[in-house]
């Protein structure tokens, strides 16, 4: 699923994320440091509550948040309320400044956007049955990435499970892992959950291994990439 939407870094829970009023920020449900700028005007009633035990939602237009406003629990947040159409960046510029000389000089007013983190998801589920990395018990997944544009991408993590991620380029051999991979650094939350983050090349094939730190482990999990474009996940 891909959201036209922006993310929230360094912003507590509704804090003012858009030029929108009504727009303020939303945590994601299983981190500590990543939200979404969201429409907030929703009545309780429409949201339901996120499925046990990985916080996920029925649907796939869904993202599972915290909204301590409406319910202590974790609920299902529609994706098309976190569209930047409906909550644009914040215009800023700068001051004007006077200079005072002998001649006369002209002032510059600059006038940017804050730049837009576009979101992609992509949920899956390690298994009994799912591939293992060789000489260990921990399962893992590997996701294919296609980049349109070139640019820093952040991969992190929603599940129950202590994942961890590894990034390739250009193949993936599990019987040599260090053939392809160009970043095994990853930072994690309080829930043991994963961030990778590494500039991407466009047309350039890359595919991201999500695993876990403990051995036999199983569970549902969503990758949520952010960068400047979005990127195609499969």
């Amino acid at each position: 699923v891909n959201i036209n939407g922006q993310t929230c870094h360094g912003k507590s829970q509704y804090d003012l994320c858009s030029s929108n009023n009504g727009c303020g920020c939303l945590q994601l449900s299983l981190s500590d440091d990543i939200g979404i700028c969201a429409i907030l005007d929703l009545t309780c009633s429409r949201l339901k509550p996120c499925q046990s035990p990985d916080d996920t939602c029925e649907t796939t237009d869904h993202i599972c948040v915290r909204h301590p406003r409406c319910n202590s629990s974790p609920l299902c947040y529609p994706l098309s309320m976190i569209d930047q159409r409906l909550c644009p960046p914040f215009l800023t510029s700068s001051l004007p400044t006077i200079t005072t000389t002998t001649a006369f000089l002209p002032t510059l007013t600059t006038t940017e956007f804050v730049p837009i983190s576009i979101l992609s998801n992509y949920s899956n589920a390690l298994t009994i049955n799912s591939a293992s990395l060789p000489g260990s018990a921990k399962y893992y997944k590997t996701i294919n990435i296609i980049v349109k544009t070139s640019g820093l991408y952040t991969f992190t993590s929603r599940s129950n499970m202590n994942t961890f991620a590894a990034l390739f380029m250009n193949g993936f051999d599990p019987l040599n892992i260090s053939l392809y991979l160009v970043s095994s650094i990853n930072t994690f939350d309080s829930n043991h959950q994963f961030k990778l983050s590494h500039n991407l090349k466009a047309d350039t094939p890359y595919i991201l291994l999500v695993t876990t730190t403990s051995q036999d482990q199983t569970g549902e999990f969503t990758v949520i990439a952010s960068g400047p474009d979005h990127l195609q996940l499969f």
